[in-house]
């Protein structure tokens, strides 16, 4: 390994694919593999130096003191609060000196806290470190499902507890995504979740995240009688690469089910939807709404209307409204027209259309009734 300016350098290990007659030359292929001490020592040597670095900083041994002290002397931080239709309350919460959240809950705003999960309960069952990935209750609050995975892994598990009894039901779910495509049916006694395919002796570990289905848990079956929703090659009308993560995160209170297409890293999604009723007898049929080339970042449902937040042709996004009975994106009407201001995302309330946007930096809350008023709107700090 060699240095410049104390620096410490990568060495250059030339591997060459030919792709189409064309030689693409990769010098840091053997950065993949971790377990190489040539990697170990390099990404070592690169925290010496950075640590080093910011140490001769002038004033920062104070400053990081006292942002040490002003960070602890808050008492907890609380985040991900999610309020049901009947009061009850879901929360995470960090205490000071801690470093992992806690899952709480309470049945309304002047009750106690409840407890529903600690992390720390695995670590000390097996020795490792586990950290809480997400939550999502049951619409009427009895079941939460809640996502662990350990030591910083994205090697998910899922859980569902009963919120009564505090006690896990079933057995833990693994390879689930950090996210997990989690739907709760209006039943409240099952839900969708999606899962990466297991990987069988003679795989390769490139095969790890395709082939991946969304499929349909019952409370109280075991996970072999989980029936497969979606996955590449068995939905009609569905065109379905092998690469594609299928997640169903969403059901309309018109009852269509939303299936959604993750294409890696790349934030453009595909939409399909199709009636609840049928998909659940497994004689869906499937209706295309958009594709990735569509540009549409995110969806949200009221009733019987799709709202959708694009970029196409609108650089700093606009939001759509179409109808779930007969999607068409060439006669949606436009609900908040591309501007100055840049749509970072919306939400869809009881009493109107919520959508989040900056201007210079500066956060702004518009509010748009469902017949398309904008009657108010509110400044706040991105950083709060």
């Amino acid at each position: 390994m060699t240095e410049i300016n104390n620096q410490p350098i990568a060495p250059i290990v030339p591997v060459t694919d030919n792709y189409f007659g064309t030689d693409v030359v990769d010098n840091y292929r053997y950065m993949e593999n971790f377990n190489d001490p040539t990697v170990q020592q390099w990404v070592k040597a690169q925290a010496d130096y950075t640590i080093d670095t910011l140490s001769q900083l002038p004033g920062r041994s104070a400053f990081f003191d006292r942002m040490v002290e002003l960070d602890s002397s808050v008492p907890a931080k609380v985040y991900g609060i999610l309020r049901l239709a009947n009061g009850n309350i879901f929360y995470l919460k960090i205490e000071a000196q801690h470093d992992v959240a806690k899952l709480y809950m309470r049945s309304s705003l002047d009750s106690p806290e409840i407890l529903l999960v600690d992390p720390d309960r695995f670590r000390q069952e097996t020795g490792h470190k586990y950290a809480m990935n997400d939550f999502k209750p049951s619409s009427d609050g009895k079941y939460v499902i809640y996502l662990i995975s350990a030591n910083g892994s994205e090697d998910t598990s899922l859980y569902v507890m009963d919120a009564e009894t505090l006690m896990d039901i079933n057995r833990p779910i693994s390879r689930v995504l950090f996210t997990a495509g989690i739907c709760w049916l209006p039943d409240n006694q099952s839900f969708f979740y999606h899962r990466l395919q297991e990987l069988t002796e003679g795989m390769a570990a490139t095969e790890k995240y395709q082939n991946s289905q969304t499929y349909w848990h019952r409370i109280g079956t075991e996970l072999e009688q989980d029936e497969v929703i979606l996955k590449h090659g068995t939905a009609p009308l569905v065109d379905m690469p092998p690469t594609v993560w299928p997640q169903i995160p969403h059901i309309s209170d018109s009852g269509y089910a939303i299936a959604l297409f993750y294409y890696g890293t790349q934030r453009n999604i595909d939409l399909h939807i199709a009636k609840l009723t049928a998909l659940t007898q497994n004689i869906p049929e499937w209706i295309k709404l958009c594709a990735a080339t569509d540009e549409i970042r995110h969806f949200v449902t009221h009733g019987n209307d799709l709202y959708l937040l694009t970029s196409k042709n609108a650089p700093h996004f606009k939001i759509i409204k179409t109808s779930l009975d007969k999607p068409d994106l060439f006669t949606a009407e436009t609900i908040l027209v591309e501007s100055n201001l840049i749509i970072k995302d919306m939400f869809a309330a009881n009493d109107a259309l919520y959508a989040i946007v900056t201007e210079n930096e500066i956060g702004k809350l518009i509010r748009i009734t469902y017949d398309g008023i904008i009657i108010a709107i509110v400044k706040f700090s991105l950083d709060r």
